[in-house]
C-alpha cells in the first residue's frame, strides 16, 4: 500500500489497533469453549459464524478505508496536477502536463492526446507519451479505435479492465493484435461538445482502471479541456497579435516610403531646383556646341 500523508495517518493507527484488538480478542473466542469445558459448561450458541462475519466485515472496512485514503490520495494529486495544467498558456506545455497526469494517475505504459481540429470532426494525435515521460514516435502510436469511437458517440468515459474480453470490443483488432488487457478513454467536454479525446491503456494489469475512479478522472477531463481550450485562445491571440505587429511594420514602411517620395518631389519642384535644371541644361547645350565646332 501507498505511503499516506499526516492528515490520514490517525485513522490508519486506529484501524491497525482495531484489527490488533480484535485479533486478541477471537484467540480468547477460540480459547473459551475449551476452558469451560473444563469447568463442565457447554456455550449453547455457536461462536464461528458471528466470528467469521466480523472477520469479513472487519476486512471488508478496512479495505474500503485503505481504498478512501487512496482516492482521497489521488484527488489531492488532481488538484495538483489541475494547477500545474492551468498555470500555463502555452499550449504545447498544457498538453504535455496533461498526458503526464493521466499516466500518474492510471499508471497506464503509454497515453494519447487527441484533439479535434477547427472546422474538422476527425482527432489528431497531438502528443503522445508512454510511462517514462518519452514522446512516441507517430509509428509507435496505436490505439483502440472503436474504444475512441465509443466514448465520442456517447460523450462519456469508456473504461474496460479486460479488453479482450469485452463484449463491446468485440472484433476489435487492435485489442487483439496489442493485446490489450486495460483501456480508459476520457472524452473532452467544452460546452457540452467533444473537442478531444485522452486515451490511455496497458497490457499489464496495474494502475487504477477502475469504475470508481471515472468521477476522479472526469474532473481532470474537464479540467484540461477548460485548460487546453484557454491555451489555445491564448495562442490565436498570440498570432493575432504577430500577425497585427508584421501589418503595422508594413505600414510603417510604406508610410516612410511615401514620405521620402514626398520630400523628393518638394525638392524637384522647388524654384532653386528649377534654377540648377536650368543651368545644367545650358551647360549641357553649351558642351555640346564646343564638341560640334571642335
Amino acid at each position: 500500500m501507498a505511503d499516506h500523508n499526516g492528515a490520514s495517518a490517525p485513522l490508519i493507527d486506529n484501524l491497525n489497533l482495531l484489527q490488533h484488538a480484535w485479533s486478541d480478542f477471537e484467540t480468547v473466542l477460540k480459547q473459551l469453549p475449551t476452558s469451560l469445558a473444563k469447568h463442565g459448561f457447554k456455550l449453547s450458541v455457536d461462536l464461528e459464524r458471528p466470528r467469521h462475519q466480523i472477520n469479513h466485515e472487519l476486512q471488508a472496512t478496512s479495505e474500503q478505508v485503505h481504498n478512501t485514503l487512496h482516492n482521497m490520495q489521488q484527488l489531492q494529486h488532481l488538484i495538483q496536477q489541475s494547477a500545474v495544467i492551468n498555470s500555463s498558456l502555452e499550449l504545447d506545455q498544457v498538453l504535455e502536463n496533461v498526458i503526464d497526469t493521466v499516466i500518474a494517475l492510471t499508471g497506464a505504459q503509454r497515453a494519447y492526446l487527441m484533439l479535434r481540429e477547427p472546422g474538422k470532426e476527425e482527432l489528431t494525435i497531438r502528443t503522445a507519451r508512454n510511462m517514462d515521460r518519452e514522446h512516441l514516435e507517430a509509428q509507435r502510436v496505436m490505439y483502440s479505435r472503436k474504444v475512441v469511437a465509443l466514448a465520442i458517440q456517447h460523450a462519456a468515459p469508456v473504461i474496460t479492465t479486460n479488453a479482450q474480453l469485452d463484449d463491446r470490443l468485440v472484433g476489435s483488432e487492435s485489442i487483439a493484435d496489442m493485446s490489450l488487457l486495460l483501456v480508459l478513454c476520457l472524452p473532452l467536454m467544452l460546452h457540452g461538445r467533444v473537442i478531444g479525446v485522452l486515451y490511455a491503456d496497458s497490457r499489464a494489469e496495474r494502475g487504477i482502471f477502475r469504475d470508481d475512479v471515472i468521477p476522479l478522472l472526469s474532473a481532470f477531463a474537464t479540467q484540461a479541456a477548460i485548460a487546453i481550450q484557454n491555451a489555445s485562445a491564448f495562442g490565436e491571440v498570440k498570432d493575432n497579435l504577430a500577425q497585427a505587429l508584421r501589418e503595422v511594420q508594413e505600414l510603417r514602411i510604406q508610410i516612410d516610403e511615401e514620405r521620402v517620395k514626398q520630400d523628393v518631389n518638394s525638392i524637384t519642384e522647388s524654384e532653386y531646383f528649377q534654377y540648377l535644371r536650368s543651368m545644367a541644361a545650358k551647360m549641357r547645350a553649351k558642351v555640346g556646341k564646343d564638341e560640334a565646332s571642335g
